[in-house]
């Protein structure tokens, strides 16, 4: 139990970002996504949930700062 509460807390940002993307992909699908059902990657949100979910991925580290840049209050976002 120690094991994945240290997991979880040391992956903290990159599930929170990848859930969020998640989210964002679900409700893309269900309020725009597509009206014909031809475009394979916005038909279902079986689909665009994943989809989201790996982009938030990517973009959590994309946003990351190094322990340098937190300790000089400089870099990104993040």
């Amino acid at each position: 139990m120690e094991k994945i509460a240290a997991f979880l807390a040391r992956h903290r940002r990159v599930l929170i970002w990848t859930a969020a993307g998640a989210a964002v992909g679900l409700v893309w699908s269900l309020t725009v996504g597509c009206a014909s059902g031809a475009c394979r990657m916005l038909a279902t949100p079986w689909f665009t949930a994943p989809y989201g979910g790996v982009l938030g991925a990517l973009l959590s580290e994309i946003f990351r700062r190094t322990p340098e840049e937190k300790q000089n209050g400089k870099g990104g976002p993040g």
